[in-house]
């Protein structure tokens, strides 16, 4: 497949990157001549400069013979105007990141239809759904959602006086499966032998709303969160606390910290229920004065690293329990969990998470990135095809750091065990390490 990636942002260059080691025929337009030389010098795919929207640069890119364009330069205008061009040619499917509310919806004239995208991706949306998803289950560092809801993965950290630490996999008293383990700079696809150390992330995964146990099994609270801190009224800050303010049957109460004072006004005015005030995150006097010390959990989503990385330290030290950040650079993800933050929303990696489903084989059905694209979990349409239909799962020769995780048949989730087998029809979810991704699909999809 030819695909044209418009943008080299760290967006762009995550897909990209991606996308070239899937063997996908890969080009990236890009305006800047810097990000064009770090393109061409560091992967697999053609680098062109100039304008995306521009229909000679894209003709010089193939765009006649290109099934996918993703526009996702820094400027919703030029994304939008390079998937109008990119339909005007014949491209099946565009992508655009967008931030503006107004572009894609439906009862305007600014239509997906009448714009020619086929998916709106707005980063900040998506980050700001990340989060409360992360604040809903307090004992978790990440939450994914698969077969319509019904299957979880959830990412445990575990504590040093945790139970679990120095127990096999297999002697856990646990109904759900440990799909991978983060330990240091890298990920392993476990099998019931490995031993939990502290200090591990672990990613397991079972039916939705089953895995309470996990949080008292590696040490985490599982107390509801109910007060809520925000810095930074941008636009992460804005979606979430109205997210947060749209569920009060939950109980949360929620405060909002922003410098800019046209800002504030017009927070207050939109979000009745949440208290907004004017000042910074690093602000001690301030902190103290709101109460910091009260906080069942303080999000720092400013869009500048630096101010997030230090306003969450400080929140740590006064004791919030659940400290959640953003973080945009992917020099910074080492270093904030280095630093003890090991809850951080990458929007980039989401925003990658969600367009790299649209490229997988069509069975795929959604993709998940997990700890900096360590780990991947796919969710699955077995077809009529599947050569192991009917087989048990024991007799399953699954490649090498590919786990089954669950089975969603009907109406039913199915944590497999040896017996268990595969029917045509089923969804499955497997987490696998990215190299070996492709192959995932390709076994259970053949």
């Amino acid at each position: 497949m030819q695909i044209i990636v418009v943008g080299a942002g760290e967006v762009g260059y995550e897909i990209a990157a991606r996308l070239s080691r899937d063997n996908q025929n890969v080009v990236v337009i890009e305006k800047e001549p810097a990000l064009v030389e770090r393109v061409n010098n560091t992967l697999d795919v053609l680098a062109i400069q100039g304008n995306g929207a521009s229909a000679r640069i894209l003709e010089e890119a193939g765009v006649r013979r290109t099934s996918l364009l993703i526009a996702v330069t820094g400027l919703d205008e030029s994304n939008v105007m390079a998937c109008m061009t990119a339909k005007r040619y014949g491209v099946k499917k565009t992508v655009a990141r967008v931030r503006n509310e107004e572009y894609g919806q439906d009862h305007t004239i600014l239509s997906n239809e009448f714009l020619g995208i086929d998916l709106i991706i707005n980063p900040e949306r998506v980050a700001a759904m990340e989060i409360a998803k992360i604040l809903k289950n307090p004992a978790a560092t990440d939450v994914e959602y698969f077969a319509k809801g019904k299957v979880q993965t959830l990412g445990f950290r575990v504590d040093a006086e945790a139970p679990i630490v120095g127990k096999k996999i297999m002697d856990l008293p646990i109904s759900c499966l440990i799909g991978a383990i983060a330990r240091n700079d890298e990920a392993l696809i476990p099998g019931g032998g490995d031993i939990i150390q502290a200090d591990d992330t672990v990613f397991v995964i079972g039916k939705t709303g089953s895995m309470s146990a996990m949080g008292f099994l590696t040490g985490k609270s599982s107390e509801r969160i109910r007060r809520v801190m925000i810095v930074g009224g941008g636009k992460i800050g804005y979606q979430l606390a109205s997210r947060l303010q749209g569920h009060k049957a939950l109980g949360f109460s929620v405060k909002l910290i922003e410098q800019r004072a046209d800002r504030c006004r017009m927070l207050a005015e939109d979000l009745r229920d949440v208290l907004i005030l004017k000042g910074c995150g690093t602000d001690l006097e301030l902190l103290r004065e709101e109460g910091i010390e009260e906080m069942d959990a303080f999000v720092a989503v400013t869009g500048n690293d630096e101010a997030n990385i230090l306003s969450c330290l400080l929140a740590k030290h006064f004791g919030v329990r659940k400290v959640i950040l953003e973080v945009n650079n992917p020099a910074y993800a080492p270093l904030v969990y280095t630093l003890g933050l090991y809850e951080a929303v990458h929007p980039r990696q989401i925003t990658a998470s969600l367009i790299l489903s649209l490229i997988r084989r069509e069975s795929v059905l959604s993709v998940s990135i997990l700890r900096e694209d360590q780990v991947e979990v796919l969710e699955l349409a077995i077809g009529p095809g599947f050569r192991d239909v009917n087989k048990k799962v024991r007799q399953l020769k699954l490649p090498r750091g590919i786990l089954l995780g669950s089975i969603y048949r009907g109406k039913e989730v199915i944590i497999p065990r040896g017996d268990d087998y595969l029917l045509a029809g089923d969804r499955v979810v497997v987490i696998t390490r990215p190299e070996t991704a492709d192959t995932a699909a390709a076994y259970f999809t053949a």
